[in-house]
C-alpha cells in the first residue's frame, strides 16, 4: 500500500520501490514546477526534513546522487527544486512518516554482491568519488551512499 502526503506544491507518493513526486494546481506552477518525477528509494542518499512554523512552511527534501547541496542563496530566492516539497502543519505527519520509512529503507545494507562482481563496486565506488570531487555530493552524501554500496552500517 502506498503511503500519499499532499504538499502545498506537490504530493509524494511512497511506493515499495520508489517516491514519486507529482506537481499540478496554482501553486506548482507558480512555483515554476512541472509534471511527476520518481526517485528510485537505492538511490536516495539522504532525506531532509523541515517542520512547518507558524508562518512559514516545511519541506521534505530527498537527496540523490548529482543534486548540487542547497544554498542560502536558493532559500531566499526560492529556486525550484524537484526533488523538494512543501507541506503545511496539518500535512506535517503525512511527510514525517514517509521521511521515517524512506530512511529505513536506505538505512538498511546493501544485499551481498554476487562473487566475481568486485569490478561493479569499484566502478560505483570511482564514479561516487567523481561525483563528490565534482560538488554534485556533500561529503555526507558521499558518506552515507558509499556505506550503502559496501553494505556497511
Amino acid at each position: 500500500m502506498a503511503l500519499i502526503a499532499k504538499g502545498l506544491n506537490g504530493t509524494v507518493e511512497l511506493l515499495d520501490d520508489r517516491i514519486r513526486i507529482s506537481r499540478t494546481g496554482f501553486f506548482a506552477k507558480a512555483g515554476g514546477y512541472h509534471g511527476e518525477t520518481e526517485i528510485p528509494i537505492a538511490a536516495i542518499t539522504s532525506v531532509e526534513i523541515r517542520p512547518a512554523g507558524w508562518v512559514a512552511p516545511g519541506s521534505i527534501r530527498f537527496g540523490v546522487p548529482g543534486a548540487r547541496p542547497r544554498t542560502l542563496g536558493d532559500r531566499v530566492n526560492r529556486k525550484p527544486e524537484q526533488n523538494t516539497v512543501e507541506f503545511d502543519s496539518q500535512n506535517q505527519s503525512d511527510f514525517q512518516r514517509i521521511a521515517t520509512v524512506v530512511e529505513s529503507k536506505t538505512s538498511q545494507p546493501a544485499p551481498t554482491p554476487p562473487a566475481g562482481s568486485e569490478t561493479g563496486v569499484l566502478h560505483q565506488l570511482e564514479r561516487l568519488t567523481e561525483l563528490r570531487e565534482s560538488g554534485a555530493l556533500s561529503e555526507s552524501e558521499f558518506e552515507a551512499a558509499k556505506r550503502r554500496i559496501l553494505g556497511t552500517p
